[in-house]
């Protein structure tokens, strides 16, 4: 490494004693005093310590990088974060795709359109924990890019990047912020070797003996007799025999019972699909299946299986194993490219075996899911479509952003609306039927009007006359990489503040996450109490991981609803969808958002004081501004059915699928048959192919009566 002029900065993106020693030292005695100081961003703890020694010895400062993602913007005033993970990610992704590498290895592999997609996929990855990410990596430059800028004007800025697949793209991105990059070797973690040397193989192995093992302990706690916990834990109840099933995946909302709540299961409990064709996999230790949840699905006649020991405390629930029963036959390679896809392709095929044997063990032939955001996806709807399965996938949150994170292939999505298959186009999704059925939790808007009446009445009679409710998304302790609890206190500060100041105001509140927001707010936590004690303010708090109550449970008792966040506007929909008038704030920085549409200084702000100050205009003129938290100029994009049977339409559609598989008929006939039902119920606009591929089933059957169904490409 060499130093381009007097006044060079480095930037690490990982400081090991490896770096500082071999290339950090080395390179600041070549330069003779043109390095003026090293930032690095994460170190190891040795490192911190020799960055000491080094820095008395060198008279160079080596200290952590202090950035916060949250105010580096671009020239446009679009949030960094936000702007990679929609924009810069698909064009790196399609990069990378057109390398002469990448196709090599597709072609010597023979891979399958899965597999490619899988690939494509993994090349958009989006973890903070993970320092492998290009996603991460590109992070680091933008941090090191903004804080040249900011601290040294007209200085040159070096990164050193640990090495990895695809450099060349990842050089020409750095070299595009001003950076020069030079990459250094990556630290050596005795995990993640040895992962590597294992591979996914013998780790499905590994964790299948883990299983079982853990399973019968944890029966045995529970009283369960030794042969008894044994049969169990081998598969008791497993497989399933007769009529074929819709495997739920369920992430922690159980409330089978209590529909206005959410539930990973609201699209059987607003229709009449029978409880007889589902089977509902338990994987979340945080959220286990607890006997009395069993007993409901018993009620109901649904069948549970456990994916890991302690994802349940019912002692009846089987457990499915299955450890990987063979190794791919693929090329060898050295460069870090081919090392890398070999891995993933691997990885890749372990998936599809695991869930291969599970569909099977559960006579599965639809899968039901909304977590489509990493590739897990592509190899479980391959292993069900090896079966003549179909995989559905249903919006759980309002995307009206393209992204590459988003893109599956899969026979069946349920989105809110139209618009969201042109999104879906846009991020690079393969789907045969896409089905607009509206917004999914608008079926819980009646159950929850007498709860919300109820709330509202606490709070007037305390003093309230006008009633806010405020939304917020969350926070992640390590600000420098999300949001960051300060951006969330600065929220919660100054509604609060304005609740105490006027003993006129009340206020709901609905936390995403209760369960840790005193923790979150820190200091201005006590301010919470101080607003909670007032008896004029109102927080849901219930929620083993999230809240369990929807948004909507707060804006029905709120005159006015207040989002805090613009880029993720789930909460907001759900509130406008419910009649209240509700404000987007974008403290974030997302100008391109789809949702200044709906009219900047009406629905979207971008500071707290021009958001409060049209509050306060809005309530002293008379009847109040004109369209002001109003999305009806919008909402038919949004939603075009309004009518609280989105959850009954996705139940409906499920059960017509289900029962072309128990009339023996093949994929391509039950999904072009339940299209074409729906077309007639609903009309054949709601029902779009997007960026079909070569073979995909066909939009209708051939009747008298077919009508021509939408088609994005």
């Amino acid at each position: 490494m060499t130093s381009s002029r007097a006044g060079d900065v480095l930037y690490c993106e990982f400081l090991s004693a490896r770096v500082l020693l071999l290339t950090l030292l080395p390179a600041w005695l070549r330069t003779r005093g043109r390095v003026r100081r090293c930032y690095y961003v994460d170190a190891g703890p040795l490192a911190k310590w020799l960055a000491g020694v080094a820095s008395a010895l060198s008279g160079v400062s080596i200290e952590r990088l202090d950035f916060r993602l949250a105010e580096i913007h671009d020239e446009d005033g679009q949030l960094i974060r936000l702007r990679v993970a929609y924009h810069d990610m698909r064009e790196l992704r399609d990069e990378v795709t057109e390398q002469p590498a990448f196709k090599a290895f597709v072609a010597d592999a023979r891979l399958d359109e899965d597999q490619q997609a899988f690939l494509a996929k993994s090349v958009c990855s989006l973890s903070l924990t993970d320092r492998s990410t290009m996603w991460r990596t590109l992070l680091v430059m933008h941090a090191a890019a903004w804080h040249v800028r900011r601290a040294y004007p007209g200085a040159s800025a070096i990164a050193l990047i640990e090495r990895r697949a695809w450099q060349p793209v990842l050089d020409r991105y750095g070299r595009g912020l001003g950076l020069s990059v030079v990459t250094v070797r990556g630290r050596f973690e005795w995990a993640t070797e040895l992962r590597h040397w294992l591979g996914p193989h013998r780790l499905g192995r590994l964790r299948r003996w883990r299983d079982v093992y853990g399973h019968r302990r944890a029966l045995r706690r529970h009283g369960v007799t030794p042969a008894a916990a044994r049969a169990a834990a081998s598969g008791s109840g497993l497989p399933l025999t007769g009529r074929p099933r819709i495997l739920v995946e369920y992430l922690g909302h159980f409330h089978l019972k209590q529909p206005e709540f959410y539930s990973d299961l609201f699209f059987w409990q607003a229709s009449s699909l029978p409880g007889e064709d589902l089977v509902v996999t338990f994987g979340v230790p945080q959220a286990p299946l607890t006997p009395a949840d069993r007993e409901a699905l018993r009620d109901a006649h649904i069948a549970p299986v456990a994916l890991y020991p302690a994802a349940t405390t019912a002692a009846d629930v089987p457990l499915f194993t299955h450890g990987p029963v063979r190794h791919l036959a693929l090329p060898p390679s050295s460069s870090l490219e081919g090392r890398w896809m070999h891995e993933l392709i691997e990885e890749y095929d372990a998936t599809r075996q695991y869930w291969s044997g599970l569909f099977a063990a559960t006579n599965a032939k639809v899968f039901v899911a909304w977590n489509r955001f990493d590739n897990r996806m592509h190899p479980i709807a391959a292993a069900l479509r090896a079966r003549d399965g179909a995989t559905a996938i249903y919006q759980r949150s309002f995307q009206p952003d393209p992204a590459p994170e988003m893109a599956v292939r899969a026979e069946i999505v349920f989105g809110y609306s139209p618009m969201d298959a042109a999104v879906e186009r846009d991020s690079g999704s393969e789907i045969d039927y896409h089905v607009s059925v509206g917004y999914s939790g608008d079926h819980r808007v009646p159950f929850l009007r007498a709860q919300a009446a109820d709330v509202r009445a606490r709070l007037i009679a305390h003093g309230a006359a006008r009633i806010v409710a405020f939304f917020d998304e969350n926070s992640g302790n390590d600000s420098r990489w999300h949001t960051g609890h300060e951006l969330m206190r600065v929220n919660y500060e100054f509604i609060l503040e304005r609740l105490l100041g006027d003993p006129t105001l009340g206020l709901v509140l609905k936390p995403k996450r209760p369960s840790t927001l005193r923790f979150r707010l820190g200091p201005v936590a006590p301010l919470l109490e101080r607003a909670l004690a007032t008896g004029r303010c109102y927080m849901y708090e219930t929620g083993p991981l999230h809240g369990s109550e929807p948004p909507v449970a707060a804006a029905l008792a709120a005159d006015l609803v207040i989002h805090g966040h613009l880029c993720a506007a789930t909460a907001g929909l759900e509130a406008a969808l419910a009649g209240v008038p509700t404000l987007l704030l974008d403290r974030e920085g997302w100008p391109r958002s789809v949702m200044f549409r709906l009219g900047r200084g009406r629905v979207a702000f971008t500071s707290w004081t021009e958001l409060w100050a049209a509050v306060e205009e809005h309530w002293r003129v008379r009847g109040g501004i004109p369209g002001f938290g109003d999305w009806r100029p919008f909402i038919e994009e949004l939603d075009p059915f309004r009518d609280g049977r989105a959850a009954e339409r996705i139940g409906t559609y499920l059960d017509w699928v289900i029962s072309g598989y128990r009339a023996g008929q093949s994929r391509r006939v039950v999904l072009a048959n339940a299209a074409e039902r729906y077309a007639a119920a609903w009309g054949a606009d709601k029902i779009t192919r997007v960026n079909p591929a070569p073979g995909a089933a066909l939009p209708g059957v051939s009747t008298s009566n077919e009508q021509p169904l939408a088609s994005v490409r």
